[in-house]
């Protein structure tokens, strides 16, 4: 199979890592035993002063009280069915996974000159690898025990469920779509195999002024790419542990959970845009490789730095940055807006050739910048710049879907992605 690659040669500054959640739970599990009530079944919570949680294990029935309750129940969303704050997420998606007891040797697709590119070794393998085409996208992520995930993931205006709803369906599939990766995994039997339809949801509220919040899939969830999953968890609980910090020093609450619940919201509406509709592009790897750049940019220069610098509880500092935020993500809605648009009468793609984002000095600065020791003030200077970049990056995308010239920033990889250099001359 002859397909580009965009990635890099050599791993950022800023690394990062695979999480095995099934011993993360069974740790977690192992060092609450005390506390832990297993098998139990939730029936009802009431909601007051204090909460009192209705639940059963082995049919008997049991009440618990508590001042604070935390609804972390996945996609059961025990809270959110029970207050009716369902709300409808236009993404229709599904996904259907299996784990094989075989490792996936990546670094070995391709001659040794194209490895040769790669400076850090034979590693790929240790990445999640995105196999991509139109509607589509299969994610290769190794496991502990020489064991390895597949999955599909789909829009299902392009690839409907019920071509991948069953093993054999699912490597049919494979074979059809992705023959390299059919040929490294078969005749190996499945482990397990799952399904998930219509994966995405959202919610009207999640975080309540009577100590009442909902984390993780209980909550919302968008779309696998990226795993944007893992970073609503991780601000969720942020959030959630910021409240109950809060209320244990004697602070009052509830100013607090409706800012951090319109802050969470928000997020997840400005991320959307990056998903909806936008499956099409996967097939195209110019317009997929310049959409993926734009969305590192975006993600590493707002998300993932106020996370890391732990601003994001700081409201004095999300005050101050507020309108700029919001203009993020309008600045988001454009270039999504025209990478669609473009996607209906594309250019032509570029074909076996490898975009290195290492070639990007300033994406890669981007990446080390997260996790420099910032002051207040530093921090709001790091976040000004950014900003002031990525508005750059994104009247150069747009000028370069509507054939202009750009700034010097896609300069290193517009001729592998179009055949051509579009430059602004420098000044």
């Amino acid at each position: 199979t002859r397909r580009t690659e965009l990635g890099v040669a050599k791993i950022f500054p800023t690394g990062a890592f695979q999480i095995d959640r099934g011993r993360l739970e069974n740790f977690l599990l192992n060092d609450l035993c005390d506390v832990v009530q297993r098998g139990a079944k939730i029936a009802h919570v009431e909601e007051g002063e204090p909460h009192r949680v209705n639940y059963t294990i082995d049919g008997e029935k049991h009440v618990l009280s508590a001042r604070w309750v935390i609804d972390a129940t996945g996609r059961s969303r025990l809270m959110v069915r029970q207050k009716g704050l369902q709300k409808i997420t236009d993404h229709p998606t599904h996904a259907v996974w299996f784990r094989i007891p075989k490792r996936i040797a990546i670094d070995q697709w391709g001659d040794d000159a194209w490895r040769e590119r790669i400076l850090d070794g034979e590693r790929r393998w240790l990445s999640t690898n995105h196999l991509a085409g139109t509607g589509y996208w299969v994610w290769i992520i190794p496991l502990p025990d020489n064991l390895t995930s597949i999955g599909i993931v789909a829009d299902a205006r392009f690839h409907a469920l019920n071509q991948m709803d069953r093993p054999h369906k699912a490597m049919g599939w494979i074979e059809k779509h992705e023959p390299q990766l059919f040929q490294a995994i078969a005749p190996t039997e499945f482990l397990d195999f799952k399904v998930l339809n219509h994966y995405a949801h959202h919610a009207n509220q999640v975080f309540f002024p009577n100590r009442l919040a909902i984390t993780g899939e209980a909550g919302l969830f968008l779309d696998p790419f990226y795993s944007p999953g893992s970073d609503f968890i991780a601000l969720a609980n942020e959030f959630i542990f910021d409240l109950i910090q809060q209320d244990l020093a004697g602070q009052s609450v509830p100013s607090r959970a409706n800012i951090y619940n319109q802050l969470f919201i928000s997020y997840y509406d400005q991320t959307l845009p990056i998903y909806q509709n936008q499956y099409r592009l996967f097939g195209h790897s110019s317009l997929m490789s310049l959409k993926v750049i734009w969305d590192y940019a975006l993600y590493w220069s707002t998300f993932a730095f106020l996370f890391i610098q732990e601003r994001f509880t700081d409201l004095v500092f999300m005050g101050k940055i507020q309108k700029a935020f919001l203009e993020v993500g309008s600045c988001n809605q454009r270039v999504q807006h025209a990478l669609n648009q473009w996607s209906l009468n594309p250019p032509a793609q570029a074909e076996g050739v490898f975009i290195n984002k290492n070639s990007l000095p300033w994406l890669a600065k981007l990446n080390a910048d997260l996790t420099l020791p910032l002051d207040f003030s530093q921090a709001q200077q790091v976040f000004s710049h950014n900003l002031n970049q990525l508005q750059q990056l994104h009247d150069d995308i747009i000028a370069v879907s509507q054939g202009r010239p750009t700034s010097p920033l896609l300069e290193p990889v517009l001729p592998a992605l179009f055949g051509h250099s579009l430059t602004l001359p420098t000044t």
